[in-house]
Parts: structure tokens; sequence; C-alpha cells
């Protein structure tokens, strides 16, 4: 293995573990509480999980990227379908149709599948578009109404939190692709002002926000998930309670599995937990985003780029949620929260990751010295 390698495979090991770890211990008064007393229900759930998943990541770090963007058509349109068919067959609680059921108690949620079956597309797209010589704009254009499908379908499901993330994805990839700046700018102020619009019909999205700026002035209302995040995070202190020993689970801090897992590791293990966790991000992401521009092929720098925000922006979001630098919103904590779907996804993208560190720029077919550095229209970004 490379350097880069190196340094994916191995982040990636480690907070495959804190995240185990965390499941294990977050999950149990929650699991005793709603699955008659089996408190092993989620963690059970999760190592099955993991095992797919890094059957997933081994399978797509040997093989070659672009055998994968050249399926991702087919992949693509499978995402689409599986997101249409939440609003015959979806499931979930409080009116949220996020899940598809497979049988057996078993469950996929088709928008996280979306962070990685975009990059994919987007760069076969890029790839066409030069190779057959096709009009740019063109390719801008169905790349853009990509996107504003998407995001009117996670949105309606409704997962707003996560339609926006899609969104940001997918416009980073179209940024490192050369896309046009303004017509990104313009689907961006079009998906704001239509943010905006699905935010303020529905009146819980105006109390996050609401609750966002004074968590503590209705701490026992909309700003309880907030208040008691906080309060595990500074209950910590620097060296934790100890393995398994924090007491916020016990139903005090809501979600403490899913959304709020950080703030268990922080009670549990103090800051330099919460440390190790973010070092192993920032190494993640730096190491991908290295071997993304080394790559030397342009359509592997957006896939590269695209793998890396899939982590990137969902562990912003999740952490700025988790310490109230971030409105409350319902976006796991890659690797860590516990999330079967998006474990896999996470696992998936990695993979290709590592493959893009593996091949480096020998099978590049699209150098980016011919071009500038993602130069498309002619203008260098």
């Amino acid at each position: 293995m490379n350097r880069y390698e190196t340094l994916i495979v191995g982040s990636t090991m480690l907070l495959l573990l804190i995240g185990i770890y965390a499941v294990y211990s977050a999950s149990g008064p929650i699991a005793y509480l709603q699955h008659n007393g089996d408190v092993g229900y989620f963690f059970r759930r999760q190592v099955m999980a993991l095992g797919i998943g890094i059957a997933g990541f081994l399978t797509l770090w040997r093989l070659n990227y672009n055998v994968i963007i050249e399926l991702s058509p087919v992949l693509f349109g499978v995402n689409i379908v599986m997101l249409v068919a939440l609003f015959g067959f979806g499931t979930g609680r409080c009116g949220v149709n996020r899940w598809l059921p497979l049988g057996n108690g078993l469950y996929i949620q088709p928008s996280l599948i979306t962070l990685v079956t975009v990059p994919l597309f987007i760069s076969y797209i890029r790839k066409k578009s030069r190779s057959n010589s096709q009009s740019a704009s063109k390719a801008e254009w169905i790349a853009l109404g990509v996107l504003s499908v998407l995001f009117l379908l996670i949105a309606f499901e409704p997962d707003l939190s996560m339609a926006f993330v899609v969104a940001v994805v997918t416009m980073v990839v179209m940024f490192v692709g050369g896309f046009s700046i303004k017509r990104l700018l313009l689907i961006a102020f079009i998906i704001g002002i239509t943010g905006l619009i699905f935010t303020f019909v529905e009146r819980y999205r105006v109390e996050r926000i609401t609750s966002f700026v004074d968590p503590w002035g209705n701490r026992s209302g909309t700003g309880y998930q907030s208040v008691q995040a906080l309060i595990s995070i500074g209950s910590g202190g620097f060296f934790g309670k100890g393995l398994c020993h924090g007491m916020q689970k016990f139903f005090y801090l809501p979600a403490p599995h899913t959304d709020f897992v950080y703030p268990v590791i922080a009670e549990e293990l103090g800051l330099w937990g919460c440390t190790i966790v973010l070092l192993g991000f920032v190494v993640l992401i730096g190491a991908g985003m290295k071997a993304a521009i080394r790559s030397g092929s342009i359509v592997s720098a957006i896939v590269g780029t695209g793998m890396v925000s899939i982590i990137a922006i969902p562990a912003i979001v999740n952490l700025g949620m988790a310490t109230g630098l971030l409105p409350v919103v319902g976006v796991p904590l890659p690797f860590i929260s516990y999330s079967g779907t998006g474990l896999v996804v996470a696992l998936s993208g990695m993979g290709i990751l590592a493959s893009i560190a593996r091949i480096g720029d020998r099978y590049a077919d699209d150098v980016l010295g011919e071009v500038g550095a993602f130069d498309y229209n002619g203008v260098e970004l």
C-alpha cells in the first residue's frame, strides 16, 4: 500500500472501532426498553452491517474504480427507483417514510445510498461529455436536473436535512468537475429558497431554528436535545467517566446511539476520546483529498472528492449539531452512529477512494494537465 492508501484504510478502521464501541455502549438502554430487554439488539444489527460493509470495502478497494463509474447509470437508476418506491412502500415513524422494508425486520435507507451514486453518476456525465464531444452545456443541465429531482424526492420523504446534504455533495463534485459557476450559484439559490419554503411550512422545523438560537431558554421543550448534548459533553471532562459508564444515555439524551452518539463518546471517553474521533476524520479527509488530487484524472478527482464529501459534510453537520454550533437535524455521524445503510455506504465510498489512491494516475484517461486544474469551459477554477 502507498502512503495515502495506508492513511485512508487506517483512519477508516480507527473510526469503525470507535463506532462499534459507541453503538454497543449507547444503544443498550434504549434497546432494552424498545425490544423486550434485548440490550444487544442494535449492536448485533450494526455488526451485521459492518460485515457487509467491510466486504464491500475490500471488493471496491481492489477493483478498478473506472468499472464502477461505467456502472453508475444503472446504480443511479436503481437508486432513483428506490427513492420513488418510498412513496408507496416506505416505512418509518411520525409520518416519515425514509426506509424501504427488505423483509425479516431489515430496512434500507435510499437517501443515504444517493451519497455514493451521485458522485459516480456526475463523473460519468463529465467523462462522456468529453469523450463523445457532447455539448458541455447539455451535460451541465443534465447534472443540474439530477440534483433538482434528488432534492425534491428526498425533501418530500420528508428528510430536508439529508436533502441539503445530498445537494451540497452534488454541488461540490460539480464544482470540482468544472461545471459553470453561474449555473451552480443559480441552482444553489433555487434550492435555498425551496428549503426555506419547506422549513416554514412545518412548525417543528421553525422551532428547531429558534431553539438553536437559545436552547437554554426552552430547555424542557425544543431546546432539550441540545441542552442534554452539551451536558453530556461537559460532564465528561478530560478523561471521561470510563468505558460504558455514561449516564446521559439512560433516557436523558435523546437518540444517543444515532444522531447524538458524539456526546456519549464525550461523556465516557472525555476530551481525549473526542480528539481521537476528530483526528480520525481529519486524517481520512486530508488523505482522501490528496489521493483525489494526485490521481491525475479529472474523472477520478470528481469521484475522489465526492467520496471525501460524503464523509466530511455529514460529519461537519452532525458534530456541529451535537456541540450546539448548528440546529438539530437528523444526519448520522459516518462510521459511528447506528445506521446499517449509512455504515455500508460510508465503507463503500472509502473502498472506492482507496481504489483511487491505489491506482493513482496509472489508469488516467483524462489527465488534468491537458486542460488545467479542473478546467472545463475554458475557465481555470
